[in-house]
């Protein structure tokens, strides 16, 4: 955080912050925001063990290790819908990454693809739970439910919302 002084007319020094305060250290939403960051960082665990059940059942031709991933391939271990999965994680892994570090330094811009991939994880988690694993699809769907509520709170889109945007610098057309 950069902090900088300047004197004011009578003496006294007036400290001005840096914009890019991280969002928890300041009043305007940060609960709700601190919470949506909690359960993305679940999810992105929740990645990191997917690929390393996944790479480790892959990399040892344990057939009974690789039916447990979804799409496990044949059961030799080398099945392409389960190294896609695995590639697939990780790059979901990255991009929540990404997204949960914009969220927690309020950057607007941050919202619009978080609300998208969470909106992606409970329809994975709605057809995973019909399709007879109801226990893994609320694990995947609800926390994904949860951020997207989140997300639309008041203090969070107060949080997210540039300074120029709230003073109405932007034409309105």
């Amino acid at each position: 955080m950069n902090v900088t002084s300047r004197q004011v007319a009578d003496g006294e020094t007036d400290e001005e912050t840096d914009v890019r305060e991280l969002v928890w250290r300041t009043d305007r939403g940060a609960r709700p925001i601190v919470a949506a960051l909690a359960l993305v960082g679940l999810q992105v665990l929740a990645l990191v063990a997917v690929v390393v059940v996944g790479a480790a059942s892959l990399l040892s031709h344990d057939a009974p290790a690789s039916a447990a991933l979804p799409g496990g391939g044949d059961g030799t271990g080398t099945g392409d819908t389960s190294w896609g999965l695995v590639i697939a994680a990780v790059v979901g892994g990255a991009i929540l990454v990404l997204l949960g570090w914009a969220l927690a330094y309020a950057r607007g811009w941050a919202k619009g693809p978080l609300v998208t991939v969470e909106l992606l994880a409970v329809l994975a988690g709605i057809s995973t739970a019909t399709s007879g694993q109801p226990a893994e699809g609320l694990a995947l769907g609800v926390p994904a439910a949860a951020v997207v509520v989140l997300l639309f709170l008041p203090g969070v889109a107060a949080a997210t919302t540039s300074e120029h945007r709230r003073r109405g610098a932007y034409p309105k057309d």
